[in-house]
């Protein structure tokens, strides 16, 4: 008995003390010499319900606030609403001073 109470305090003090993935990936996408970069729990988000904000709305600090990180990808489906998705790139100077954005899948709008 005493042994199956010392082997689940170690599972549960390793799940404690060890970082999940997600936790590991740092926020900051850091492009150097890979070909593409994943955003997987990199991004945050933010639901506009009312559809009608735009780009220097987003940039104010009020809203800034309100992105919530993404734990994952989004996978929304079809909502009723427009949603802002931001991450963080970072070049070192390896990489091409220009480059393009492509996100997969090609359906997003």
């Amino acid at each position: 008995m005493e042994r199956v109470r010392f082997s689940v305090l170690l599972v549960l003090l390793s799940l404690v003390l060890l970082p999940s993935p997600v936790q590991a990936l740092s926020r900051v996408i850091e492009l150097d010499s890979d070909a593409s970069a994943n955003l997987y729990g990199r991004m945050e988000f933010f639901g506009d319900k009312t559809g009608t904000l735009v780009l220097k709305n987003i940039l104010l600090p009020g809203l800034q606030k309100r992105f919530v990180p993404l734990h994952g990808n989004l996978n929304n489906g079809f909502v009723d609403k427009a949603v802002w998705v931001r991450f963080t790139l970072r070049r070192t100077a390896s990489f091409p001073s220009e480059a393009y954005l492509r996100l997969n899948p090609p359906i997003i709008t």
